[in-house]
């Protein structure tokens, strides 16, 4: 598939901009990704692309974080969420795209409110964990989306810093492994886009170098702010889409 120099800067640059964010935080790379690739593919294959790219994102992460990471906690995480990503992929193209547009902004909705709203930390225990791992592999594999229930998970388990992004990491690049052999048997990846693909992908490897530099210098308490602002956005974009109020 041949893209214009338009849907080409767009798919860059969103892929720059959201994996930079996503590797200074830990998450948003995914959600972030959803507004470029709905300007040039339709919603199904708008979220199967971001697939790759998360893996080897993920992959990178981990490289740097990993002296970070708790292998075991990632394992936990992942038991549930891992295999349902992999059955819930299967049905993405056979969902009405206006329900996994509205099912992300609900995603979005849900996690700005229960930081803002509540007006105190939700606590999750090891067991909790399970439960926010499999609503985390089901979303995953119908939306592309992991980084709301995972933050709201680790968060609450008192998971920070880089130790919060090693893990987070971790399970996305296990819940992408799952998820491509299921977009790739739906025709969602055809070997037709895979130049695009290796295109973004180093793309998204040097937006780990960039993140990292961010990550540095910048106060990640302003990123966080930030990044709330612009999931706010997307949910709004989103939203306005369902309704069908903009135009491609």
């Amino acid at each position: 598939m041949l893209l214009d120099p338009a849907s080409l800067l767009i798919l860059v640059g969103g892929t720059l901009f959201a994996f930079t964010v996503s590797t200074t935080l830990g998450l948003g790379g995914g959600v972030l990704m959803l507004p470029p690739m709905l300007m040039v593919y339709d919603t199904p294959t708008a979220i199967a692309m971001i697939a790759p790219l998360m893996l080897v994102n993920a992959v990178g992460k981990i490289w740097v974080f990993r002296r970070d990471l708790d292998l075991g906690l990632a394992l936990w995480l992942g038991l549930l969420s891992w295999p349902l990503a992999l059955i819930a992929g299967f049905s993405v193209d056979q969902v009405d795209a206006r329900y996994l547009k509205g099912g992300i902004v609900m995603l979005i909705g849900l996690m700005l409110g229960i930081e803002h709203g509540l007006g105190r930390k939700i606590q999750v225990t090891w067991r909790g964990l399970q439960i926010w791992g499999a609503a985390t592999g089901i979303l995953a594999g119908l939306t592309g989306v992991s980084g709301p229930t995972l933050a709201l998970a680790l968060k609450g388990h008192g998971v920070e810093g880089r130790a919060f992004v090693a893990v987070v990491a971790t399970v996305v690049l296990g819940l992408q492994v799952l998820r491509l052999p299921a977009y790739v048997a739906s025709g969602l990846l055809p070997e037709s886009q895979v130049p695009m693909l290796v295109t973004l992908g180093a793309v998204a490897m040097t937006a780990i170098a960039l993140g990292r530099r961010v990550q540095r210098h910048l106060s990640v308490a302003r990123w966080r702010s930030a990044l709330d602002v612009l999931l706010f956005g997307v949910a709004v974009w989103l939203s306005a889409d369902v309704l069908g109020l903009i135009s491609r």
